[in-house]
């Protein structure tokens, strides 16, 4: 399933999309993902990894966390977005944010058990962060579903917005590069998920970050970061 299947029916093109004035270092905020099979009890566990390694917004994903909320954890507010409380909870997806980017949010907005949205201020404009859970590869119904209402929630941000896309995209986008859109550092097969990836990051002028950089084998598939900032 490419991207163009996917998306039949939307605007072939998106008018006037450019990227962001570059922000201000100190005002963007270090964002990471992980994906922890369950979040459970491990809440204040991440809460400590996550200021140990001085993120300020961190995307978890695969949380398996019932209904949708916020509540606090220490220094940190999560945001979960999860199934109903009768429905078995097998994705999930949450943002845990910690306090000085806490006060600078707008909105949010829990989407669905695979994608939850946040806007924070700047001092120089807005930044937004989608935390998604995709679809395994091999459910081509469910990934299309997802990477059009990935495509809604993109589509309702300001051309001024800064952008961040972060979480477990199960994508492998493969190492042939795309100017400004896919860089060389990625694996060499490419899958289905990866090429309706690259073709969603190409449309949206978006730069799949983590494909720019080496990283360790084992993180080279699963967590990416899209982003027009």
């Amino acid at each position: 399933m490419g991207f163009n299947s996917a998306f039949k029916g939307l605007n072939d093109k998106r008018p006037g999309m450019k990227k962001e004035k570059r922000l201000g270092v100190h005002e963007t905020p270090n964002v990471a993902a992980w994906n922890v099979r369950s979040v459970g009890n491990k809440e204040s566990e991440l809460a400590e990894e996550i200021k140990i390694k001085g993120i300020n917004v961190a995307v978890i994903s695969e949380t398996k966390k019932n209904l949708k909320g916020t509540k606090m954890i220490g220094n940190y507010t999560m945001l979960y977005s999860g199934v109903s409380q009768k429905t078995r909870a097998q994705s999930g997806v949450a943002l845990i944010i910690n306090q000085k980017w806490t006060f600078r949010i707008t909105n949010y907005s829990f989407v669905n058990d695979r994608i939850i949205t946040v806007r924070l201020k700047t001092n120089r404009g807005h930044i937004a962060i989608i935390g998604v859970y995709a679809p395994e590869e091999g459910r081509e119904e469910e990934t299309r579903r997802f990477y059009r209402q990935l495509q809604k929630e993109v589509d309702k941000y300001n051309n001024s917005d800064g952008l961040i896309i972060a979480g477990d995209l199960n994508a492998r986008v493969g190492n042939q590069p795309i100017a400004n859109v896919v860089g060389t550092f990625g694996e060499e097969c490419v899958k289905r998920n990866g090429q309706t990836l690259r073709e969603f990051a190409s449309f949206n002028d978006f730069k799949i970050d983590n494909t720019f950089f080496q990283k360790k084998k084992r993180n080279s598939q699963i967590y990416m970061e899209c982003s027009r900032i």
